[in-house]
């Protein structure tokens, strides 16, 4: 009796490689009558075969060998082709949507409007491979090699591609919104117009790439290193560059409206004629002329040894004037060194900013506000001689309060108001009729949890941007909050659009609403609830239980409820939602 040898698995499937043997069309029809059946093809060799319009659907190729195969228009959707041999195919117009091409080599290989949304393409090899105008939206390529490969007008939003090596690569036009490149290396790549609003870049190496018009806004590329990148005409709105290295990099008529940098981040040698303010090369700076040399990184280099003074009711120059000449007199004689002013900006509704540097060795913070206390002492004086007294004395009271030990009213309401937020103060400004068509049908705002935490973190000037995983107690903590006219610790509850119901519950705020409990063990002072639609009356009756609960045993203890209008209120007062 002849016993056959059992087909394994480790070898293609014979019966599958006589059915592909009796033509395309032949195969696909068994295909179409036979989809519950996986084809294997595992270790096969296709060398130079021609496989064009294939119906390949989930089918088995790991470790094939493929190279130079024609494979144009082959389906390919949910096949796995990890470790495949790859080099040199054509897969112009493939199906490969959820494919695994993890490990595999397609160095060489035409990829041209492939389809390779949500595909694993891990530590993949596509050196000197052509992707013109492929899909990879929600793609995985950590660590694949992209080097020399063609790129141009690729979509690959919300792909990832952590690790990836792109060196000497072309992705200009590429469409890159809320994609992963963090740790990715693009060192001499060209980037011109690509798109990465919303794009994770931290820790990237951008050396010598040509990022010319690329669009960052949103973006953040903290700690990258962009040394010698040309940036001529980036739009860099609300870019997170915190620790960014801009050495030597080309600026020239950029846009950083409201760039986020730190004291980290390296602007040293940068070459920039001018620079532009707003959007839309609105705010030319400098007004006149250009830049000479290094001039732009003496302008917005941000330094260590830097404090801020806020007057948020006007300033008397004159007060200003003889408390900083006696500060500096002080600070003089004991460090040898001076204070300078760097900056001042009048803001608007009486709210005026200083920037002054002072000696790397001195107390930044005690100068301070030592200087803010004996200016508003001063400009009292100087009001009473001039027979103008009003009633200046609440304000140095209050300046003393903040010195020692700042608290609020015992009879305040235990509820804060946006409105009642000084660090918020734009918000007064805006009606509930100017934005109520920013939001749909059910009240809800379309705006990621992601993005409006960044936004709070600019507006605060919060450095420290928190990671979100699930079991923190906040999504953000911040002492910089200013509440009537005093900084209050203050943590909070984000929700964005990624909870998609009309009325925020308890039951919304992880499991049996176990994000209040652990929000209300912060050590705040302050606790803030946020969601982008409504947020239900058992949230408003739960969070002022716990509140009283903290101010029954001592403790200084607020809430502040924003719903969706005023979310999208405190966006539109700083300019980051569009008014039409």
């Amino acid at each position: 009796m002849l016993i056959l040898a059992e087909w394994t698995n480790e070898a293609p499937d014979p019966v599958h490689l006589t059915l592909l043997q009796q033509g395309i069309d032949s195969w696909n029809q068994w295909r179409l009558h036979n989809q519950e059946i996986t084809p294997s093809f595992h270790k096969a060799q296709f060398q130079g075969v021609d496989l064009a319009k294939a119906d390949f659907r989930k089918a088995e190729f790991k470790e094939a060998d493929l190279k130079k195969a024609n494979l144009e228009g082959a389906n390919f959707t949910k096949a796995n082709l990890s470790k495949a041999d790859l080099r040199g195919s054509n897969l112009s117009g493939a199906f490969l949507e959820e494919a695994n091409l993890s490990d595999a080599d397609l160095s060489g290989a035409d990829l041209s409007g492939a389809h390779l949304n949500k595909a694993n393409l891990s530590n993949a090899k596509l050196i000197s491979a052509q992707l013109i105008g492929s899909g990879l939206a929600d793609a995985t390529c950590g660590r694949a090699n992209f080097s020399e490969a063609n790129l141009c007008r690729i979509g690959a939003h919300r792909a990832n591609f952590s690790g990836a090596l792109f060196l000497k690569a072309n992705l200009s036009g590429a469409i890159l919104f809320s994609t992963h490149f963090d740790g990715a290396d693009f060192n001499q790549a060209i980037l011109c117009k690509a798109r990465f609003e919303g794009a994770h870049l931290s820790g990237a190496t951008l050396i010598n790439a040509d990022l010319c018009e690329a669009n960052f806004s949103w973006a953040d590329l903290s700690n990258a290193n962009l040394t010698g990148a040309c940036l001529s005409r980036a739009n860099l709105t609300w870019t997170r560059a915190l620790a960014a290295n801009f050495s030597e990099a080309n600026l020239d008529e950029a846009c950083i409206e409201d760039w986020h940098i730190n004291s980290s981040t390296n602007l040293s040698k940068v070459a920039c004629k001018c620079v532009y303010l707003k959007a839309n090369q609105q705010e030319r700076y400098p007004h006149d002329g250009d830049f000479i040399l290094g001039e732009f990184s003496k302008r917005f280099q941000v330094l260590k040894n830097i404090f801020e003074l806020s007057f948020r009711n006007g300033i008397s120059w004159k007060a200003l004037a003889l408390a900083f000449n006696e500060s500096n007199i002080r600070v003089f004689n004991d460090f040898g060194d001076e204070l300078f002013l760097q900056e001042y900006k009048v803001l608007g509704d009486g709210l005026v900013t200083l920037k002054i540097i002072y000696p790397l060795q001195a107390n930044g913070i005690k100068i301070r506000d030592e200087l803010e206390c004996r200016t508003h002492e001063l400009e009292l004086q100087i009001a009473r001689l001039e027979g103008e007294v009003r009633s200046k004395d609440s304000t140095i009271t209050t300046l003393f309060e903040r010195l020692l030990q700042p608290k609020f009213n015992a009879h305040q309401s235990r509820r804060i108001y946006i409105d009642d937020i000084d660090s918020f103060a734009r918000v007064k400004d805006v009606s509930f009729d100017v934005i109520s068509h920013l939001l749909n049908s059910k009240g809800h705002l379309n705006v990621s949890e992601d993005k409006i935490q960044i936004v709070l973190e600019v507006i605060l000037n919060e450095k420290f941007h928190k990671k979100d995983w699930g079991g923190e107690y906040n999504d953000l903590y911040t002492s910089n909050l200013i509440v009537g006219g005093v900084r209050r610790s203050t943590a909070f509850l984000l929700k964005g659009n990624g909870l998609q119901v009309a009325n925020m519950e308890i039951k919304h705020c992880g499991k049996n609403g176990d994000q209040l409990l652990r929000l209300f063990e912060s050590p705040a002072e302050l606790f803030v609830i946020q969601y982008v639609g409504n947020i239900s009356e058992a949230i408003v009756k739960d969070v002022e239980g716990k509140t009283d609960q903290l101010r029954s045993r001592g403790k200084q203890a607020y809430y502040c409820i924003i719903n969706g209008l005023d979310t999208a209120r405190l966006l539109y007062a700083y300019s980051l939602v569009n008014p039409d």
